[in-house]
């Protein structure tokens, strides 16, 4: 009984605590959601640009009254919450407010600094601090009689993050957050909030007046800590759980009555005597039955495993039975099935392997000799004057050197886009075809990895097939953006148009051999080597019609960490 009953007791402290972790893992992935919304403020250039010109403030909210309206509506949906929305100068004047369905019952401030109860002196201490990552802060609502949630984010110039030009603040209903802390959890008798370390309570569910007192004084402790990770609480007679998320300085707390615990477990001695005599007299009959028919099957398998062991791996088990010795005879068989299969996949991998060598040492040329000729070349054009001939010459050495480059399989997409500017000069000088290239790279993605050699091969086949018999102004539009996880490449021209459906469904072949064999890199061995490194959802995707040009787009993952280092 006693063991059981601590068992029962950590169970349930294990429960609590998994759903604290789930709660953060939900309110985590709000608010990262909300910081990515939040980072869009980027795209306003000329607002970012008012503010690092040190531009008057007077003439700042002339030009931008509306901004923070357009950027509300703009950057989130009706289920963030947003209630309202302010953009402030470094040194804290307001630019430009928002604030929704402005009513007696629903009304905001215009200035979160034009009252002390809007906890602006936070807000102050964050902006003036070197914190770079999102703050969250809160304060009560008097006209809704809610919280209301501060999320506030510092505008640098340029990246230069020793100094911020503005910052923008965020007002979302705490009810958003009320939801997530629901679902999460659901033990009606416990009390749950979330705070931040130095500041006041964000927001709270349950009914705190069991614990009112341990409540009042532990949010107290909180609002005096500077980190709640190192804070030390303790409450009597009350379980108290926390799960830390230190990114957002955001911690939910939960309180649980011991009583509950203890009820728990007086219920679980009283059943444990009649379970105890029903789970010995159904074991000692069981036991009895399935030793007898176990035994003889088990006997069968064990020879036959020992069997295989020792190398007989054409050999099966024979099934002769649905239960769970039938089930592990059968995942035995299928097991060898996998093994024979992996083993013919080696074999094959490994031709493959001899054939890439075979060809490599077929291939092999020392290039710093082409290099070097090149460069020579290029000199020697330059010293005649003849300007073109060393350019094309110059383009054309640091394709060789990007191209045979056969040790590092990835590259960033901004030495892609490089390789792919020495293409074009040269095709252009070639053809004299007069293509126009128009490129939106953002700077976000610049340093994501990406596989050698991706990029050239997209606007070769837009030259190829689209361009080449087309009359008029033509243009090739290359784009890489960031979409949540992923970079989307687009190679976009204005020509005649390619057959959408040949290429796609030549596009489904993604085997490994399709991907190591031919005799150029197109877009079928592309496609194949993206599916290959990545999974099937990433690869090419072909838009075209007679007469509409051709659009392919490209598809490749990223991590936040990646983007963080920009």
């Amino acid at each position: 009984q006693d063991s059981s009953a601590k068992i029962l007791y950590e169970r349930l402290k294990e429960e609590s605590m998994f759903s604290m972790e789930n709660l953060q893992n939900s309110v985590y992935g709000y608010l990262n959601s909300m910081e990515s919304n939040l980072i869009t403020i980027y795209d306003k250039n000329r607002f970012i640009s008012a503010l690092n010109s040190d531009t008057d403030i007077s003439e700042l909210r002339s030009e931008y009254l509306a901004l923070s309206q357009d950027f509300a509506r703009s950057a989130f949906d009706t289920g963030d919450g947003v209630k309202a929305l302010y953009l402030y100068t470094a040194d804290h004047q307001i630019v430009s407010s928002y604030r929704w369905a402005v009513t007696p019952k629903h009304n905001y401030p215009t200035d979160i600094y034009s009252d002390p109860v809007y906890n602006g002196e936070i807000i102050k201490a964050y902006v003036e601090s070197s914190d770079t990552g999102m703050m969250i802060s809160s304060y009560y609502n008097s006209y809704r009689e809610t919280d209301i949630i501060h999320l506030v984010l510092k505008i640098y110039a340029n990246y230069h993050y020793d100094r911020p030009v503005g910052y923008v603040v965020c007002d979302v209903d705490s009810s958003v957050l009320s939801t997530l802390m629901e679902k999460s959890v659901s033990n009606e008798n416990t009390f749950v909030w979330l705070q931040p370390a130095g500041d006041r309570v964000a927001v709270s569910i349950g009914n705190p007046a069991e614990h009112e007192d341990d409540y009042i004084r532990l949010a107290d402790e909180i609002s005096q800590a500077a980190d709640a990770g190192d804070l030390t609480l303790t409450a009597p007679d009350t379980e108290l759980f926390k799960a830390v998320q230190a990114r957002y300085n955001l911690t939910a707390y939960s309180l649980m009555s011991q009583e509950l615990l203890r009820q728990n477990q007086k219920a679980l001695n009283m059943s444990l005597a009649y379970i105890a005599a029903v789970m010995i007299l159904v074991a000692v009959i069981l036991t009895s039955l399935v030793l007898r028919s176990m035994t003889k099957p088990l006997g069968r398998l064990t020879k036959t495993i020992d069997k295989i062991k020792e190398g007989q791996t054409q050999l099966r088990v024979e099934v002769d039975r649905n239960d769970e010795l039938g089930i592990l005879s059968r995942n035995v068989n299928e097991m060898l099935d996998s093994l024979e299969s992996l083993r013919a996949r080696e074999q094959e991998h490994i031709r493959l392997l001899d054939q890439a060598e075979y060809r490599a040492l077929q291939a092999q040329i020392n290039p710093h000799f082409l290099y070097n000729t090149l460069d020579t070349m290029a000199g020697i054009a330059e010293m005649e004057n003849c300007p073109q001939v060393s350019q094309i010459s110059y383009s054309l050495s640091h394709i060789f050197r990007y191209s045979l480059n056969t040790k590092e399989a990835f590259s960033t997409l901004a030495r892609e886009i490089e390789h792919l500017q020495n293409y074009t000069y040269i095709m252009s000088e070639r053809m004299h075809d007069n293509v126009r290239y128009i490129y939106d790279i953002d700077p976000l993605v610049q340093n994501a990895p990406i596989p050698r050699l991706s990029l050239q091969p997209l606007v070769e086949n837009a030259l190829n097939h689209g361009l080449k018999n087309f009359a008029g102004e033509k243009t090739v539009h290359i784009t890489a953006k960031l979409r949540e996880d992923d970079i989307i490449v687009t190679v976009a021209d204005n020509g005649v148009g390619m057959d959408e459906k040949a290429i796609a469904e030549s596009l489904r072949t993604d085997d490994l051999n399709s991907a190591t064999t031919g005799t150029s890199i197109g877009l079928k061995n592309i496609n194949a080597r993206l599916k290959l490194l990545h999974g099937e959802r990433y690869g090419l995707k072909i838009e075209s019609g007679a007469g509409k040009g051709t659009k392919v787009t490209m598809t490749i993952p990223t991590t936040k960490a990646v983007i963080a280092d920009e």
